[in-house]
């Protein structure tokens, strides 16, 4: 079996992940997983699933798996905590860098500071087949709204 470039499960990424969460999609259950939310997005070839639960204190840990052909390719794993009042602000950070198919470690950008919040990704690693980073959101003069830590790979070698 052929299986994709690396180009291609990266383009597919941003593709999904534009039309998930971020874009208020998903957040529908799993079966045989309680408190679990996911958003799964699936074409002809590629499918990716992301999925994600959140506890009563705002901490949440969540992975994504992107699948070609029934086999698993590419995966991040997430996790920290957000101040509810700060999701809106985390998901107009995401969409913008999904639509612009930006890679920051599969997160926002750099940085980018937009209205009362400022949101700061430090990542590193040899691009979309292994990185790890963490992002935090701030509102600048009070106190931190959140942060994630993360870690991503390609599955599969490439020549």
């Amino acid at each position: 079996m052929t299986m994709p470039t690396i180009e291609e499960i990266q383009n597919y990424f941003f593709l999904a992940m534009a039309k998930g969460w971020a874009a208020g999609r998903g957040g529908g259950g799993i079966l045989g997983f309680p408190g679990y939310e996911a958003y799964v997005h699936g074409d002809d070839r590629f499918r990716l699933i992301d999925r994600w639960c959140v506890g009563e204190d705002g901490r949440s840990a969540g992975d994504t798996t992107i699948w070609y052909d029934g086999t698993p390719v590419w995966v991040m794993h997430y996790g920290g905590w957000y101040d509810k009042k700060a999701l809106p602000f985390l998901k107009k950070v995401l969409l913008l860098a999904y639509e612009e198919r930006s890679f920051t470690g599969c997160r926002g950008p750099g940085r980018l500071d937009l209205g009362d919040y400022s949101y700061q990704n430090a990542w590193e690693g040899s691009g979309f087949t292994s990185f790890k980073g963490e992002e935090k959101i701030e509102r600048p003069g009070l106190a931190q709204c959140g942060r994630h830590t993360y870690r991503g790979m390609a599955l599969i070698s490439f020549s």
